[in-house]
Order: structure tokens, then C-alpha cells, then sequence
């Protein structure tokens, strides 16, 4: 996987709120917050369960991940096959 992204904002949740609106307006899917767990991420529309209840095949199949919390910063990880998909889509994935 390779950082596509990392949000800075200040404030509780800001860099994750701001994350997750970047996914939206990319059409990426991103799973169930939980405290001190990546989120996973899929390109579509697709429900996503918190970490702990992925199994290791659900795993595998993830496009990315997104990691952080409340206080930020926060990262995106994407599949470079994920990125690229963003990316033929009209998406560019590092903005």
C-alpha cells in the first residue's frame, strides 16, 4: 500500500471528518470508526465493519486503509491498484 493522503486538521474528529469526505467525493467506501483501529477501505459502495470483526480474508481484500483518530493527524493508504482506479476516474488521489 502506498499514503495517498494525510489530513491535518485541528479539532475534534476535524482530520477525520475531512478523511472521510475525501473517500465520499472519491466513491471509497470506509468502515465503522473504532478507537485505536485502522478503518478499512474499499473502492464502491460497500458497508464496512469495524476492525476487529474483519477477518484476515476481509483483510486481504481491502483496497486500503485508513489510520488515525480523533486528534489526527490522519492517513489514507490505498493499493496501487486502488489509487489508480481513483485516479482514471477523474480522481486524483493526492488531492
Amino acid at each position: 500500500m502506498i499514503l495517498v493522503r494525510t489530513f491535518h486538521e485541528l479539532g475534534d474528529f476535524a482530520a477525520l471528518n475531512a478523511a472521510h469526505a475525501w473517500c465520499e467525493a472519491r466513491g471509497i467506501s470506509f468502515g465503522i470508526h473504532e478507537r485505536g483501529q485502522p478503518e478499512g477501505l474499499l473502492v464502491g459502495n460497500f458497508r464496512i465493519s469495524k476492525w476487529r470483526n474483519l477477518s484476515h480474508e476481509d483483510v486481504g481484500a481491502l483496497d486500503g486503509r485508513l489510520i488515525g483518530g480523533r486528534e489526527g493527524p490522519v492517513e489514507i493508504y490505498l493499493t496501487r491498484r486502488a489509487a489508480a482506479a481513483i485516479a482514471v476516474a477523474g480522481n486524483h488521489p493526492a488531492t
